[in-house]
């Protein structure tokens, strides 16, 4: 059973104050993950039925071991219920994670269109409903709280003249030295500088891993033509456009406003990709920055680090992302012939996490994968040629590139038995290889990488019978042509 929580009518008026100061702030944050919890237990589906009943307890280890196989991190109800009993959830995001996984794991275990998989879509939007409703009513607090604060300091002024000694909430009196001169500089000293906003949103926007953006594809919102299922199953977007023009309208009170944004938007991303894509492998690395940043930001502001003022004097990121405008939507003929290209790969065998092949003794699988899995140390280094720019945020790319190819359109043309032998093979690696030399910076980490890996596909095309020097089969039918 829940721990009761005493109401202050349950407290004696003439208690002193708890020295625990944080006591309340966990009280209220365990308030709320009880709440959001026993509203999923008690959610019920049109047939009255309960929608959270197959996640209460975990599968037998007896008769599912393929589950535990399958999912590495294990967790139902029950142990939920536990770790808001214990207090074991310092912050709600923790919470907000543990729900995440509990629906992730059955999405990642069950049939596509399975009782369990709808079931735990049908949850995760009316938790993110509920979720949404209680920021919601955070947020209005908050706002009268400002409002409040505004009016009390506008007040102390007008008593300015005759209040000269203020006494700190320790009894301490202090001397306050009044300057009408700058009243009017004055009466915004309660908000956030707007340029921590700025900061926050910088930091986010250029992560990256080996020179990879990690945030380009969270620019925007998905295509309503090509993604229509994203929004039947996000029910919150956000994109860090529309995170900029907040900032720009200054709609954001404190840094919390705006780190609840950007994990909604890395929530809406996990929620709607497969976990074992790269989207949502980047989301969880932007998710753990976003906290990170979060945090030296708060500690910046309690410090009085006047070291990001220094931003005002440069061009501001979130007014140039605010002003962009977004992609127009693709014809119904484009969509069409995107969706059979998407259709086709899935045919193809190209999953999302772009596998190797496999362990059969053909020379071209084992090109393919010496190349796909070779490392420098323990640093891999196929990752950025794995699939082409996107040419939403390449545009450049393309022009200069006349013949793009990718590890993904390799694999491709491996499949479909488009290669006749390993010159032609080594031909699509090399041209892939010099492509990223030609549009990347000389001694950048991907000028780097595609010299690097284009010596180990040559080392590993020799082993494997490649001559450069020997006619091709083409060629050699040409000139017996001649002769003839």
């Amino acid at each position: 059973m829940p721990k009761r929580v005493h109401s202050a009518s349950d407290r004696d008026d003439d208690a002193e104050p708890s020295s625990n100061q944080s006591a309340p702030k966990r009280t209220r944050k365990n308030d709320i993950c009880q709440e959001l919890y026993d509203a999923i237990r008690a959610y019920k589906s049109e047939d009255g039925r309960l929608v959270c009943e197959n996640f209460i307890r975990l599968p037998s280890k007896r008769t599912h071991s393929d589950y535990y196989t399958l999912i590495k991190q294990p967790i139902d109800l029950i142990r939920i219920q536990q770790k808001i009993r214990t207090d074991e959830y310092q912050t709600l995001e923790q919470f907000i994670d543990d729900i995440e996984l509990l629906l992730t794991n059955a999405r990642t275990f069950y049939r596509k269109n399975s009782n369990e998989c709808r079931d735990a879509n049908d949850l995760s939007k009316y938790f993110y409903s509920r979720l949404n409703n209680e920021n919601s009513n955070q947020k209005r607090i908050l706002k009268k709280n400002h409002e409040i604060d505004n009016e009390e300091i506008i007040e102390k002024k007008r008593r300015g003249s005759r209040q000269s000694n203020g006494i700190l909430t320790n009894g301490t009196t202090i001397k306050i030295e009044h300057d009408e001169s700058n009243n009017n500089n004055n009466d915004n000293n309660f908000s956030i500088d707007p340029y921590y906003f700025e900061e926050f949103f910088t930091a986010i926007y250029n992560a990256n891993i080996n020179e990879r953006v990690m945030s380009e594809i969270f620019l925007f919102l998905p295509s309503r033509k090509l993604y229509p299922d994203y929004y039947l199953i996000v029910t919150n977007p956000i994109d860090l456009k529309m995170i900029a023009t907040k900032i720009q309208k200054s709609q954001y009170l404190t840094l919390d406003d705006m780190e609840n944004d950007l994990l909604l938007m890395i929530s809406n991303a996990k929620k709607y990709n497969d976990p074992k894509s790269q989207i949502y492998k980047d989301a969880c690395a932007l998710r753990k920055l976003i906290t990170t940043v979060r945090h030296e930001l708060e500690l910046a502001l309690k410090t009085k680090n006047d070291r990001l003022r220094l931003r005002k004097r440069d061009v501001l990121l979130s007014s140039e992302i605010a002003n962009i405008d977004y992609p127009e939507e693709p014809d119904d003929e484009d969509v069409i012939r995107i969706q059979q290209d998407r259709q086709q790969q899935n045919d193809d065998g190209i999953d999302s996490d772009t596998s190797s092949l496999g362990e059969e003794e053909d020379s071209f699988r084992i090109l393919y994968n010496a190349v796909k899995t070779y490392k420098l140390g323990a640093q891999s280094l196929i990752d950025p040629f794995m699939k082409l720019p996107n040419k939403r945020f390449h545009q450049d790319y393309y022009e200069e590139i006349k013949k793009p190819i990718a590890m993904s359109l390799i694999k491709k043309y491996i499949k479909k038995g488009r290669y006749n032998n390993l010159a032609d093979l080594f031909d699509d690696l090399k041209l892939m290889f010099n492509n990223a030399m030609q549009y990347n910076q000389e001694g950048s980490l991907i000028y780097n990488s595609a010299k690097k890996l284009l010596d180990v596909a040559l080392t590993k095309a020799h082993e494997l019978g490649y001559d450069e020097n020997k006619p091709r089969l083409k060629e050699a039918r040409v000139n017996i042509l001649v002769v003839i």
